[in-house]
């Protein structure tokens, strides 16, 4: 386990000299990751001689012991600040900043175990941050964003063929023809008729007409459009 005198001298390291700062920063990770891999013990479970992904369980399981030893390691860095930092009516936004970088070596090894990572298959004793990294995919947009991208590009759509109308009205009407369509046909698919892929009967009877994968509301000149060079 790292003393407490270990820990305060890479902070002192880390805080006091901004040359040594990465070097401190990276010792520090290996102390951390070295007493969480002792309080886990054991060996990491192999799979075609690698390293297993931890389930569910153990990623909360892990998770616990991150937060024990950092807690203890983290503990030890703000009293060390803190004795290094001048008194004055901003000290504790000071505080917050000079200790800014515990919180996100912590963060990068909790992301790690999040993603499935056993921290008993690295070496701490050749740790580097880069070996935490991992590709987290984006969250996908929540309605609330998509409607408003939806109503956005919407005005977007709606501006640019007020200008188009000004310079070619008659590309204009084609072009919203077939935006409506397409539009129609959405709302179609929420909920409607049937399309046919009879073309004559779409236009008689203005039922959807599908063409191939495109499905619009036709006019005898859509259709024929659309026959030509589908959307």
């Amino acid at each position: 386990m790292t003393t407490v005198t270990a820990i305060q001298s890479v902070t002192a390291k880390i805080l006091g000299a901004d040359a040594d700062s990465e070097v401190g920063k990276t010792e520090y990770l290996r102390l951390l990751v070295g007493d969480i891999q002792t309080d886990l013990g054991g060996s990491p479970r192999m799979r075609n001689a690698r390293a297993a992904r931890l389930t569910q369980e153990e990623r909360g399981a892990h998770l616990k012991i991150v937060a024990a030893v950092n807690e203890r390691f983290y503990a030890v860095v703000m009293e060390k600040a803190k004795e290094l930092a001048p008194s004055g009516p901003d000290r504790a936004k000071r505080l917050n900043a000079a200790t800014n970088w515990a919180r996100t070596i912590v963060r990068d090894v909790r992301t790690y175990v999040r993603a499935g990572n056993d921290l008993r298959a690295l070496s701490a004793a050749k740790l580097l941050r880069v070996q935490l990294r991992v590709s987290i995919p984006p969250r996908p947009p929540t309605p609330a964003v998509l409607r408003r991208r939806l109503v956005e590009r919407g005005k977007e759509a709606v501006a640019a063929a007020l200008e188009l109308i000004d310079n070619d009205p008659i590309a204009a009407r084609a072009e919203l023809e077939l935006l409506m369509a397409q539009l129609a046909t959405q709302l179609l698919n929420l909920g409607g008729n049937k399309p046919t892929r009879d073309a004559q009967e779409a236009m008689t009877q203005h039922k959807p007409f599908r063409l191939k994968s495109t499905v619009f509301i036709p006019t005898e000149t859509m259709v024929a459009r659309q026959l030509s060079a589908p959307s």
